[in-house]
């Protein structure tokens, strides 16, 4: 049986591992087939849930971004050519480019949005590779664009962040800031979230135009921010990870984490993983922020992480062998269960078991208890919350028991409790 003190390092589990020749550029899916790609232009297709091999391929050419993927197909980008892969590792498309990226190319519903260094902004169709429109940006990009469902936020000099429309490029807005802004983040067409190189978080209704929230973080530089739900994560370069309610930038909860944060998180069914420190990836709790999990891997971890159905991918380099190795990670399927009050204690008293399942979709939870003859009784029926408080009546022995089950998994848990006797302890200390 796990207890609550198990879980600050609950483990992810290697499910498989490759190896390839020459440093990883980064990773991304189509379908269930993952696509990864070395500076030195090879490129490998796998099954994201066995790791076996699909594909190798050679483009016989440098590259320079990790690969993106539109529908049905995944990009690449060289110092001067794109090349468009399709799931059976089939290269459908090359395309010349103008001028060298400046960005890695951003994707969105079937649209492939490219950056050039002479502050040019191109959107071409990723089926066909036609070239749906081109915008001349007034000034240098500061950091890479951001994209919502109709927009292209880009952040340029002088404080000014462009609006384009994504389906045919035309200017919907600009919006001209006090302070310098180091990064842009869309959550929707509503808001836009800024980082500020002052360390600010910042809220801004694209509606009204106007400031909705804003944050200090004090020295602390901002990573990364990601939003999933309704709340907002900041991650910053100091190793500090902060939940933010995204509607008000109320703090829902911090944590400290060791080592530099390295790429973006990812979201993978109820738990953040980040890439921290050189060779560790952690899972934290969406809700509590607490640690639910940690690995630390051999080599340097050096790709964006992303899930791909039941894992989690994370690419590592070894420099001294120049060899990349791929994982993909799972979570042990286990339960735990913990009390708010240690045993034993009176009758009346107030009790709270919280159970926790890892390694789950969206658990239920049934709480059970079981007395000291073996007769079991349910408590609370099925439901997504994952505590029950009892106020025992009687002296004894029990068992409370938990089950957690998704539309795949299963799993059962103990906890035995003893209770004593209230009124006897009082009279013994009367007597006295």
């Amino acid at each position: 049986m796990l207890t609550g003190r198990d879980l600050a390092r609950f483990p992810l589990i290697e499910a498989w591992r490759l190896e390839s020749q020459g440093k990883i550029l980064g990773i991304t899916t189509i379908g269930n087939t993952i696509v990864w790609a070395t500076e030195d232009g090879q490129v490998y297709l796998a099954d994201s849930q066995n790791g076996l091999i699909i594909k190798v391929i050679n483009l016989e050419a440098s590259l320079l971004y990790q690969p993106v993927a539109t529908s049905n197909e995944a990009w690449l980008a060289g110092p001067d050519k794109l090349y468009c892969l399709e799931e059976n590792g089939k290269v459908r498309l090359e395309l010349n480019l103008p001028e060298k990226l400046v960005y890695p190319p951003l994707a969105s519903q079937g649209l492939l949005f490219l950056f050039f260094a002479d502050n040019k902004l191109e959107a071409i169709e990723a089926r066909s590779g036609q070239t749906l429109w081109k915008y001349n940006l007034p000034a240098g990009l500061i950091s890479a664009p951001a994209l919502s469902d109709s927009s292209v936020f880009v952040n340029l000099a002088s404080n000014l962040i462009l609006r384009l429309k994504k389906s045919t490029g035309e200017k919907i807005a600009e919006y001209q800031f006090k302070e310098p802004v180091c990064s842009v983040w869309q959550a929707d067409d509503k808001y836009l979230f800024l980082a500020l190189k002052s360390g600010k978080v910042l809220s801004f209704d694209l509606k009204k135009q106007k400031l909705s929230w804003q944050v200090s973080l004090g020295s602390q530089k901002i990573a990364w921010i990601a939003t999933q739900g309704k709340l907002l994560y900041v991650l910053t370069s100091g190793g500090i990870v902060e939940a933010l309610k995204a509607s008000s930038g109320d703090l829902i909860w911090w944590e400290s984490i060791s080592g530099r944060i390295s790429f973006r998180p990812v979201f993978f069914q109820q738990e953040m993983f980040i890439p921290c420190g050189s060779q560790t990836l952690t899972g934290f709790d969406l809700k509590t922020g607490k640690i639910t999990s940690e690995i630390n891997l051999s080599d340097e971890i050096n790709s964006n992480v992303l899930a791909a159905g039941e894992r989690i991918i994370v690419g590592t380099y070894n420099f001294r062998e120049n060899k990349s190795y791929l994982y993909g990670l799972k979570k042990e399927p286990q339960l735990i269960i913990e009390a708010s009050k240690s045993p034993p204690q009176p009758a009346g008293t107030q009790i709270v078991f919280t159970a926790q399942a890892v390694g789950f979709n969206r658990p239920k939870y049934e709480f059970y208890l079981r007395t000291g003859d073996g007769q079991e009784k349910l408590m609370r029926k099925a439901s997504a919350s994952n505590t029950w408080t009892w106020f025992p009546v009687k002296e004894g022995d029990y068992t409370i028991v938990v089950r957690a089950f998704d539309k795949r998994l299963t799993r059962k848990t103990e906890l035995r409790y003893n209770i004593t006797q209230f009124i006897k302890k009082m009279e013994t200390e009367r007597s006295e």
